[in-house]
């Protein structure tokens, strides 16, 4: 588990660095002396973005048993539920 959140910070930081120097070529030129840039950082962050929530998601579901609700034909029983609205 260490080793994934090791990774995640390693790619989160690397999805920062191409956004920063995006940035600095658009200071020192102009956006069209960027593109190439640009066009990296809005492919790379999206897929960083999608792949540490999903280690999020499955580090979440093996620490605890999260009920899932919406899976077969509970899915209307569970809107009903919302709809009476939850026991407060």
């Amino acid at each position: 588990m260490v080793d994934r959140i090791a990774r995640s910070r390693v790619d989160i930081d690397a999805a920062r660095l191409v956004v920063c120097n995006a940035a600095i070529k658009i200071d020192e030129s102009n956006a069209k002396g960027a593109l190439k840039e640009i066009a990296e950082a809005k492919v790379l962050v999206p897929a960083t973005l999608l792949a540490n929530i999903g280690l999020g998601y499955q580090s979440l579901w093996r620490r605890r048993r999260v009920p899932r609700y919406a899976v077969g034909n509970h899915v209307g029983a569970w809107a009903n539920h919302e709809d009476r609205g939850w026991p407060r």
